[in-house]
Protein backbone atom coordinates (compact mmCIF):
# COMPACT_ATOMS: atom_id res chain seq x y z
CA UNK A 1 0.00 0.00 0.00
CA UNK A 2 1.55 3.28 -0.99
CA UNK A 3 2.17 5.68 1.87
CA UNK A 4 0.88 3.40 4.64
CA UNK A 5 1.54 -0.20 5.60
CA UNK A 6 -0.91 -2.66 7.11
CA UNK A 7 0.41 -2.13 10.63
CA UNK A 8 -0.27 1.61 10.41
CA UNK A 9 -3.69 1.00 8.86
CA UNK A 10 -4.57 -1.39 11.70
CA UNK A 11 -3.46 1.23 14.21
CA UNK A 12 -5.83 3.78 12.67
CA UNK A 13 -8.70 1.27 12.65
CA UNK A 14 -8.16 0.42 16.32
CA UNK A 15 -7.91 4.08 17.38
CA UNK A 16 -11.39 5.01 16.15
CA UNK A 17 -14.24 4.22 18.53
CA UNK A 18 -16.50 3.27 15.64
CA UNK A 19 -14.09 0.68 14.20
CA UNK A 20 -11.97 -0.46 17.14
CA UNK A 21 -13.92 -3.71 17.61
CA UNK A 22 -13.62 -4.84 13.98
CA UNK A 23 -11.49 -7.99 13.79
CA UNK A 24 -8.41 -7.57 11.58
CA UNK A 25 -6.80 -10.45 9.71
CA UNK A 26 -3.38 -9.76 8.26
CA UNK A 27 -2.90 -11.50 4.91
CA UNK A 28 0.63 -11.10 3.59
CA UNK A 29 2.83 -12.36 0.76
CA UNK A 30 5.92 -11.97 2.95
CA UNK A 31 7.41 -15.25 4.19
CA UNK A 32 6.40 -15.98 7.76
CA UNK A 33 8.44 -13.89 10.17
CA UNK A 34 7.53 -14.23 13.86
CA UNK A 35 8.57 -10.61 14.50
CA UNK A 36 6.21 -9.33 11.80
CA UNK A 37 3.43 -11.60 13.05
CA UNK A 38 3.96 -10.31 16.59
CA UNK A 39 3.90 -6.73 15.27
CA UNK A 40 0.59 -7.53 13.54
CA UNK A 41 -0.91 -8.87 16.75
CA UNK A 42 0.36 -5.80 18.62
CA UNK A 43 -1.38 -3.63 16.02
CA UNK A 44 -4.67 -5.36 16.84
CA UNK A 45 -4.81 -8.34 14.47
CA UNK A 46 -6.80 -11.40 15.46
CA UNK A 47 -4.86 -13.51 12.96
CA UNK A 48 -1.77 -13.26 10.77
CA UNK A 49 -1.82 -15.41 7.62
CA UNK A 50 0.93 -15.77 5.03
CA UNK A 51 0.56 -16.74 1.38
CA UNK A 52 0.04 -19.24 -0.01
CA UNK A 53 -3.09 -19.83 2.02
CA UNK A 54 -5.99 -22.23 1.73
CA UNK A 55 -9.10 -20.20 0.78
CA UNK A 56 -11.33 -22.63 2.66
CA UNK A 57 -9.34 -22.08 5.85
CA UNK A 58 -9.57 -18.31 5.34
CA UNK A 59 -13.35 -18.52 4.79
CA UNK A 60 -13.68 -20.64 7.92
CA UNK A 61 -11.67 -18.16 10.00
CA UNK A 62 -13.71 -15.23 8.72
CA UNK A 63 -16.94 -17.12 9.53
CA UNK A 64 -15.74 -17.69 13.10
CA UNK A 65 -14.97 -14.00 13.54
CA UNK A 66 -18.36 -13.01 12.11
CA UNK A 67 -20.03 -15.39 14.58
CA UNK A 68 -17.98 -13.95 17.45
CA UNK A 69 -18.91 -10.40 16.40
CA UNK A 70 -22.60 -11.32 16.25
CA UNK A 71 -22.47 -13.01 19.64
CA UNK A 72 -20.62 -10.05 21.15
CA UNK A 73 -23.21 -7.61 19.78
CA UNK A 74 -26.10 -9.70 21.10
CA UNK A 75 -24.42 -9.97 24.51
CA UNK A 76 -23.92 -6.20 24.65
CA UNK A 77 -27.61 -5.70 23.80
CA UNK A 78 -28.64 -8.11 26.56
CA UNK A 79 -26.37 -6.35 29.05
CA UNK A 80 -28.17 -3.10 28.28
CA UNK A 81 -31.50 -4.80 28.86
CA UNK A 82 -30.29 -6.09 32.22
CA UNK A 83 -29.43 -2.55 33.30
CA UNK A 84 -32.92 -1.34 32.36
CA UNK A 85 -34.57 -4.29 34.10
CA UNK A 86 -32.53 -3.80 37.28
CA UNK A 87 -33.49 -0.13 37.32
CA UNK A 88 -37.17 -1.01 36.97
CA UNK A 89 -36.94 -3.61 39.74
CA UNK A 90 -35.16 -1.15 42.05
CA UNK A 91 -37.79 1.50 41.30
CA UNK A 92 -40.63 -0.96 41.92
CA UNK A 93 -39.11 -2.18 45.19
CA UNK A 94 -38.84 1.40 46.46
CA UNK A 95 -42.51 1.96 45.63
CA UNK A 96 -43.54 -1.32 47.28
CA UNK A 97 -41.62 -0.60 50.47
CA UNK A 98 -43.83 2.43 51.12
CA UNK A 99 -46.93 0.26 51.25
CA UNK A 100 -49.10 3.04 49.85
CA UNK A 101 -51.74 1.44 47.58
CA UNK A 102 -51.10 4.07 44.88
CA UNK A 103 -47.35 3.27 44.97
CA UNK A 104 -48.07 -0.47 44.79
CA UNK A 105 -50.26 0.13 41.73
CA UNK A 106 -47.48 2.23 40.11
CA UNK A 107 -44.92 -0.48 40.87
CA UNK A 108 -47.12 -3.14 39.28
CA UNK A 109 -47.70 -0.95 36.23
CA UNK A 110 -43.97 -0.20 35.89
CA UNK A 111 -43.00 -3.87 36.12
CA UNK A 112 -45.76 -4.88 33.68
CA UNK A 113 -44.59 -2.23 31.21
CA UNK A 114 -40.98 -3.39 31.42
CA UNK A 115 -41.98 -7.04 31.12
CA UNK A 116 -44.15 -6.28 28.10
CA UNK A 117 -41.39 -4.24 26.42
CA UNK A 118 -38.83 -7.01 27.02
CA UNK A 119 -41.11 -9.82 25.85
CA UNK A 120 -42.14 -7.81 22.81
CA UNK A 121 -38.49 -7.26 21.70
CA UNK A 122 -37.24 -10.81 22.24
Amino acid sequence: MPGMDGFETAGHVKQRERTRHIPILFLTAVDYDPHLAFRGYQAGAVDYITKPFDPWVLRSKVAVFVDLWTTHTQLADRAGEVVVLRGAIDEALELLEGGDPADVARARARLAAVRGARLGSG
